[in-house]
């Protein structure tokens, strides 16, 4: 008869580790799990970067009227603030103009226009990111903020934006949509289309190609904040062959459309002050009466 001590010891010797398919068996398990796991996070990420950018287009456009509420009309494409000038005039595009109405007043102040000093000095504002210009989700986002890195003292670099302003809305346009003055001043009055149904900021990639979206550029060159802008991008920018791209690679991207980061299509802040998505599946024609603000279409079932 064994004794305990022998039983215990037979037993150890009789153990066992895993075989070499059982360890593949476990691997396999464990790669299928993550597998399943990745989409499941990466779907949560992307629902967490587009309720940011929402959050950020609320606010501009939220700024943007009161802007309207303080002028009496919104603030231009480009340009003076108060049309007859005068101390205290700020010059810019209207991501410049907004900055006191989301709580940037510091910002606003050090680009004065009669000190001329919105693109020309350190101590100007064009360079100072502010993170509620950027689309957390911006696949051309690709220099952290920065638009246009530039060498010398006078001007290191252009903070970005991944929300244009449409060109449509803040500038004068002729009947198809080319730029004649981007020193103009829409009304809420003027927006006969509804403002439900008018875009005033869009998301898009801060750099496409060899244009970029500098919030405080205040030229009208290929880094001005805008699309539909025939004077930024020519005549592709403007008509129903304008669409937005659908989330493109950085190497197929058209710096002449706005591009929506997400695969089900772009989000854009309304004239009535609302956030809305515009799925990919919209058609051209539906995009531009989105963008004209007075030209008396019926938007289509697609909207």
């Amino acid at each position: 008869m064994l004794q305990r001590k022998d039983c215990c010891q037979l037993k150890a010797c009789c153990r066992r580790g895993f075989t070499l398919i059982e360890l593949l068996v476990v691997i396999a398990i464990i790669a299928v799990l993550i597998g399943l796991l990745l989409p499941a996070v990466q779907k949560v990420r992307e629902a967490a970067a587009r309720m940011s950018s929402s959050n950020n287009l609320k606010q501009m456009s939220l700024a943007t009227h009161g802007f309207h509420d303080t002028f009496k009309y919104f603030p231009p494409l480009l340009g003076l603030n108060v049309p007859t000038g005068g101390p205290g005039t700020g010059s810019g595009a209207v991501h410049y103009h907004i900055l006191p109405f989301i709580e940037q007043q510091a910002v606003w102040d050090r680009g004065f226009w009669r000190a001329g000093r919105e693109n020309h000095s350190n101590q100007g504002p064009h360079k100072i990111i502010l993170q509620v210009y950027i689309n957390p989700g911006d696949l051309g986002d690709t220099q952290y903020g920065l638009a246009l890195v530039m060498g010398g003292r006078s001007a290191p670099g252009y903070a970005g934006t991944s929300y244009p302003a449409n060109a449509q809305f803040f500038g004068m346009t002729s009947a198809t949509g080319a730029l004649i003055n981007a020193q103009h001043y829409n009304r809420l009055a003027n927006v006969t289309d509804g403002a439900s149904n008018t875009v005033m900021f869009a998301e898009s990639y801060m750099t496409c190609g060899w244009q970029r979206h500098a919030w405080g550029e205040r030229n009208l060159s290929n880094s001005h904040p805008s699309f539909a802008n025939t004077g930024r991008s020519g005549a592709a920018a403007v008509g129903p062959g304008a669409k937005f791209q659908t989330r493109p690679e950085l190497n197929q991207c058209n710096p002449a459309y706005a591009q929506g980061p997400w695969s089900s299509g772009i989000q854009v802040a309304l004239a009535d002050g609302s956030v809305r998505g515009v799925s990919s599946g919209v058609s051209g024609t539906t995009w531009w009466w989105l963008l004209t603000p007075q030209s008396g279409e019926v938007l289509g079932n697609d909207w």
